[in-house]
């Protein structure tokens, strides 16, 4: 319920099956996580996991094999998320797996993220340091793509056991891309 100048303000419509937060107005409603309607490849599956869709399934708390995508191995992977109509990315977040599970301690150190639009990179983003179970925010300031790599650089540990890389989701806030 919105009334002029005053902003958004809950009135309970999806409590109980939602715990994303209101909006405070209609410019900020406008963005969403453009990651459930992504098209999403990956450089490898480890064997048993959960596949690449997981990245972007909105869950990354539990067993790292039902809630992230796992490569299968730890160097020159990816995961990839393409639309079929650009969107402009306000936000990158990448979920870190978590490291509470038997036989994995994974710890992605460096992420690089190339922005793609018409098959072109458009923009690579670096982002050193390690990758948070909470979620690590990547600004974009709104740039067009239509295609996002993530290229997991520099890890340790293991997942499942054996030297991999993954990760437990990510989500792009973003919204569709205005001609202007």
């Amino acid at each position: 319920v919105t009334g002029f100048g005053t902003g958004t303000q809950c009135v309970g419509c999806h409590r109980g099956h939602s715990v994303l937060p209101v909006p405070d107005n209609y410019a900020t409603a406008l963005r969403f996580n453009a990651s459930p309607s992504a098209k999403v490849t990956a450089s490898s599956v480890a064997p048993g996991t959960a596949g690449e869709r997981a990245a972007v399934d909105r869950r990354a708390r539990g067993n790292p094999a039902r809630v992230g995508w796992i490569a299968d191995s730890n160097a020159g992977q990816w995961v990839r998320l393409e639309w079929q109509t650009p969107i402009e990315v306000d936000t990158l977040i990448l979920y870190a797996l978590r490291r509470r599970w038997p036989d994995s301690d994974l710890n992605v150190r460096e992420v690089e993220v190339a922005l793609i639009r018409g098959g072109q990179i458009v923009a690579t983003e670096k982002v050193r340091g390690e990758l948070a179970p909470h979620g690590t925010r990547i600004p974009l300031r709104g740039t067009r793509v239509d295609a996002v790599e993530v290229r997991p650089l520099r890890s340790s540990g293991n997942v499942l056991g054996h030297p991999r890389v993954g990760i437990a989701e990510i989500e792009t806030r973003a919204r569709i891309a205005i001609d202007r």
